[in-house]
């Protein structure tokens, strides 16, 4: 668990470069959420997803990420930072892993739904 939270702190102090390390980031939590069965550590997941989810939406664009929103679409960069939320809620072993997915997306259109 510490690994996870370390993992986050690490994506949201590297801003500029998120978009080098989403991939791999957004591989880690879906192969966590999508093969644990533990309710306590698919809360857990859910809640570092959120964390990371909303830091980066919260975020002003990176150069490339401009680049990419001027070549593929406005909304590019959001469409690829919730992408996992739809494949986790329904690939998740676990009901309290898809719970968690909904209760994120949830939560980022509460606390972002008005600048995505």
């Amino acid at each position: 668990l510490f690994m996870l939270e370390r993992l986050v702190d690490v994506t949201l102090a590297n801003m500029l470069r998120v978009h080098k390390l989403w991939p791999q980031v957004e591989a880690h939590f879906f192969d966590m959420a999508a093969t644990e069965t533990s309710g306590e550590l698919c809360c857990v997941i859910s809640k570092q997803l959120r964390r990371v989810l909303l830091g980066m939406l919260g975020q002003r664009f990176t150069p490339e990420a401009d680049a990419a929103a001027a070549t593929l679409g406005a909304n590019y960069y959001e469409c690829v930072v919730l992408a996992p939320l739809p494949r986790l809620m329904q690939e998740a072993a676990a009901p309290e892993a898809r719970v968690g997915a909904l209760e994120v997306l949830l939560s980022i259109l509460q606390e972002r739904g008005d600048k995505i």
